[in-house]
């Protein structure tokens, strides 16, 4: 299903390297001068997709996946029309906005280019979301510790109740006793 204006597989190969443990296309023979050999190809569109532009076409990398794994281009999904995409200008603005906003500055990877920057971002996201979730387990585990310790101190209460009560029958039937004896010994006094 190869298109004459397509890349092949083995141009692919040469400009690029992929990673299936990262997802990441890397240049192996950059295009362009301000592309070094083992940075990060491509870059995020509008809609979040990573894309990358060889010989003045953009590819989404998904498809350039297929061509590199499997040797063709992927098949289109059967029945299904291309869908044009009409966006508000404004929310598209705030989007990348929110997006830049989010990114890691400059002067912290100074060597990094935006691909780069844009893979950082994403390990630094995980990390923090690894970490939100690291810190909810330690809370359920807390509330849940806290939890058995209240139940510990309920049972112990209840326990200490009961003993209590015992101990009250028990004086009381002592009490009774001692009261039925002197009754006995006051009925036998002259």
């Amino acid at each position: 299903m190869s298109q004459p204006n397509l890349i092949t597989q083995s141009e692919l190969k040469a400009l690029l390297h992929y990673s299936p443990e990262t997802g990441v296309f890397t240049w192996n023979n950059p295009p362009g001068l301000k592309m070094k050999p083992g940075s990060v190809a491509g870059c995020l569109n509008a809609y979040g997709k990573w894309q990358i532009k060889i010989r003045g076409i953009i590819y989404p990398a998904s498809k350039l996946i297929g061509l590199y794994v499997n040797g063709e281009w992927p098949a289109p999904r059967a029945g299904v029309k291309p869908r044009r995409r009409h966006r508000d200008s404004a929310a598209i603005s705030a989007e990348l906005a929110d997006v830049r906003s989010t990114l890691v500055p400059d002067a912290t990877f100074p060597t990094l280019n935006q691909g780069q920057r844009y893979v950082a971002l994403a390990q630094q996201r995980k990390a923090d979301d690894l970490e939100s979730e690291l810190a909810c387990q330690i809370a359920r585990e807390a509330a849940h510790r806290e939890f058995k310790a209240e139940v510990e101190v309920a049972r112990l209460s209840y326990q200490r109740g009961l003993a209590r009560i015992e101990n009250s029958r028990k004086q009381s039937r002592k009490d009774a006793r001692e009261f039925a004896k002197a009754t006995v010994e006051l009925a036998q006094l002259p």
